[in-house]
């Protein structure tokens, strides 16, 4: 490949391009983005060679932008690139996406990396961001195979493990493991702020672990919230369920409450296993 456009040129967008070219996948970034200011910010930082200026058709684009402006910016790109030219986007929700098409072009493939960070901007761009990181690939029935192979190969080059579902299937999951725990670590940040002042003086490292990602792009995590309230919703009513058994167990019975405890535990540590 020669060439890579970067639709949006925030975190995600950003290390996408550094990771792509210390990968030597590309030769060219030339970054796109609504805020000038973070443009010239990612050109300062080495992060992409040129901005607004795509003076050839590029091999590959990638759109990293907040879920409401993807489509948008996917549309664009064909009618700039044409409909040969892979399409790629990084959205935490991808049933919104879709709908948001009159029709999905064959050479967009939906994609999701699972990685992140509760820095923002280009100066937190990071290539080894996505190594030995899952990037779910949510294709349509009407996606262009080879679009997708190009997509999926060059998530592999970079570092990725990529994954596939379907568009529902993936926002089922990140209702659970992104999507809540989001909401949850907002929740408590507010019940702290709305607490009295002396509690900031008590906060420790599990407060602080547990909240670390209500640092994230606030605009961000609007419009993904927004955009999977159903699937969050029955999700946190699940939550409230356990919280509640948890606190009937901690004032009725004391063994049960060992036994869950003992559990959820257990179980965790398994997962760094």
């Amino acid at each position: 490949m020669s060439t890579l456009v970067v639709i949006g040129t925030g975190l995600i967008g950003a290390s996408f391009a550094l990771a792509a070219k210390r990968a030597q996948l590309v030769q060219t970034v030339i970054g796109l983005d609504v805020d000038e200011s973070v443009l010239v910010e990612a050109k300062k930082l080495g992060v992409i060679d040129h901005m607004n200026e795509v003076t050839q058709l590029p091999d590959l684009v990638c759109v990293a932008v907040p879920t409401r402006a993807i489509a948008d910016s996917v549309n664009d790109a064909q009618r700039k690139y044409g409909s040969n030219v892979p399409i790629f986007d990084t959205g935490s929700v991808k049933v919104p996406v879709i709908e948001a098409f009159e029709s999905v072009p064959p050479n967009f493939v939906p994609c999701h990396p699972i990685a992140g960070s509760d820095r923002q901007g280009p100066a937190a761009a990071d290539a080894d961001l996505f190594q030995d990181r899952v990037v779910i690939m949510t294709p349509m029935e009407n996606t262009d195979a080879s679009a997708a192979a190009v997509v999926e190969n060059a998530w592999s080059i970079i570092g990725a493990r990529v994954i596939r579902q379907t568009p529902w299937e993936h926002d089922d999951d990140m209702a659970t493991v992104s999507h809540l725990p989001h909401l949850v670590a907002f929740a408590l940040v507010e019940l702290l702020a709305n607490s009295e002042v002396r509690l900031s003086d008590r906060i420790g490292d599990g407060f602080r672990d547990m909240t670390r990602i209500a640092g994230s792009d606030p605009t961000i995590w609007r419009h993904i919230l927004i955009d999977n309230a159903g699937r969050v919703r029955k999700k946190l009513d699940e939550l409230l369920h356990v919280l509640e058994t948890l606190q009937n167990a901690a004032q009725n019975d004391p063994e049960e409450l060992q036994r869950i405890l003992t559990g959820i535990s257990d179980y965790r540590k398994r997962l760094d296993g």
